[in-house]
């Protein structure tokens, strides 16, 4: 059996000719015949069947079924396919044996992975099996393009880089497969695809790992070698597939710390520490070199149903891409602890993780002291719970954008709240429903500009000296000061807590 393309493309590649006509490239053919007179006369061939002959001998028959015709150069058979080449018959039918006996020994390479499954050899054994027969190197990446597993192990490294002892993908080739919207066609395609990758030398394969139709990796086949057929790509699928079932239930992530670092957290945020110093000391047995600040990002899923794993291999995957950091489950999210120096890196990295396993990701504001973290952890937490009940874009937000959000439903007076927005902009609201008019919205977009009259007046579409008219207007209908700070400032609070206040 073989796809009567893969069929086409090998008659192509051996004669060097074209073969024409209408065909569906994925028809499977199990077997090859010469056509007869006798089989013409049936009209019906039997299907699944590519049968071969000379059109000077069948072209006063109507044949319905697959045939491939040796045709001379004037003669065009309809609906049917040909080649206009003189190529003798009986050498066409060997070659095509040939292609479908390799078929089948693709087959037998399909078992041998469905054996490997079944015995418990795991990844390597897959990928080792893979590699003897596609005799080109194969790399297993997780979504944060970090090496799960690779074949041969003495593979040329030249596009990785090393990351807490561990190979991850090099920025170069990752902002390649970006531009190249690689990284998207990844996530949306469920079949291996060639691509061409201006900072690699050859043509790679390459196919996204599901599981539940979730992105969680994907195969990586440098074609170092040789070229990938159309069937050899349909037995890559199949070992994807075989990839995905073997890590549902490897256990290779199973990480030494993760008692470890359950403890320390729970330790962390009962505030069982009475000393800086032993949290630092405890830190540094995690592996985490202490810092000038730290910061809490929490992770979690936009639906649950979207939680494939175990909880060590997303916190594996998290530990990839936030450098000097550990990772726990806290309720329903994965906690991260980094410490830094000045500002974090790998954002890009980071969203594109939570990209893949659709999910939102929260940071709370840097601190720098470890003995009263937990407000700060509260900080990520409360902002992700927002996330994940209100559409956004954006798979990040920060603390900085969600504080006043965050302060509004920390207070247990809600109604203290409301009354402490200025009479000024309530009034302004109140105005703003009764006659139709947008002052609430010009001095929102005044301090959005850095109170800013120009760039103020090219937002709001307006000449500059209309206005001028309209804030004049404004500071007569409700008493506003524009001369006084701290107005200014109370003015702008109560515009947020305005917007807190109406849920937006």
């Amino acid at each position: 059996m073989s796809y009567l393309s893969s069929i086409v493309t090998g008659i192509e590649d051996y004669y060097k000719c074209k073969v024409k006509g209408e065909y569906h490239p994925n028809t499977l053919i199990n077997g090859i015949r010469f056509l007869t007179k006798e089989d013409a006369s049936y009209m019906h061939l039997l299907p699944n069947n590519l049968y071969i002959g000379y059109y000077e001998n069948f072209k006063n028959y109507t044949i319905y079924g697959c045939v491939l015709y040796i045709c001379k150069e004037n003669e065009t058979p309809k609906d049917k396919m040909y080649i206009q080449d003189d190529i003798d018959l009986i050498d066409l039918y060997n070659h095509m044996s040939d292609i479908m006996e390799y078929y089948n020994y693709l087959e037998q390479q399909k078992h041998t992975l469905f054996q490997s499954l079944y015995n418990g050899n795991g990844l390597n054994d897959l990928l080792k099996a893979t590699y003897h027969h596609l005799e080109n190197p194969i790399v297993l990446l997780d979504s944060t393009f970090t090496v799960l597993s690779m074949y041969p192990d003495t593979l040329d490294t030249e596009f990785f880089t090393s990351r807490n002892n561990r190979l991850s993908l090099d920025t170069i080739r990752i902002q390649d497969m970006k531009d190249r919207k690689i990284v998207d066609k990844i996530f949306h395609s469920v079949y291996p695809f060639i691509v061409n990758i201006p900072s690699m030398s050859c043509p790679c394969v390459i196919e996204s790992v599901r599981i539940k139709n979730s992105v969680i990796g994907y195969i990586f086949i440098r074609c170092d070698n040789r070229q990938m057929s159309r069937d050899e790509l349909d037995y890559i699928h199949v070992f994807t597939q075989m990839i995905s079932i073997q890590l549902q239930k490897d256990e290779s992530y199973q990480s030494p710390f993760r008692i470890k670092y359950e403890t320390f957290f729970k330790d962390l945020f009962l505030n069982h520490y009475e000393k800086e110093e032993d949290i630092i000391e405890d830190l540094k047995k995690l592996e985490v070199v202490p810092k000038k600040q730290y910061v809490f990002v929490a992770s979690g899923f936009i639906n649950n149903d979207e939680r494939l794993m175990a909880t060590e291999y997303y916190c594996m995957q998290l530990s990839m891409v936030f450098k000097n950091s550990i990772h726990n489950s806290y309720r329903d999210y994965f906690i991260s602890l980094i410490s830094i120096d000045s500002h974090l890196s790998n954002i890009e990295r980071y969203e594109d993780f939570l990209n893949m396993n659709h999910m939102k990701g929260a940071f709370s504001y840097m601190f720098d002291d470890l003995l009263n973290c937990k407000p700060y952890l509260d900080q990520c937490t409360n902002q992700l719970r927002h996330d994940l009940t209100h559409f956004s874009e954006s798979a990040i937000s920060y603390h900085e954008d969600f504080f006043l959000k965050n302060l509004f439903q920390l207070s247990n007076n809600v109604k203290e709240l409301q009354a402490a927005i200025h009479p000024a902009i309530k009034n302004m609201y109140n105005y703003d429903i009764e006659h139709k008019t947008e002052y609430i919205k010009t001095l929102r977009t005044y301090f959005q500009n850095n109170r800013s009259a120009s760039m103020t007046s090219k937002d709001l579409y307006i000449h500059k000296s209309t206005f001028f008219y309209r804030l004049d207007k404004m500071c007569t209908l409700f008493n506003l000061d524009l001369e006084n700070a701290n107005s200014l400032f109370a003015y702008e609070f109560s515009l947020r807590l305005l917007d807190v206040s109406k849920g937006k």
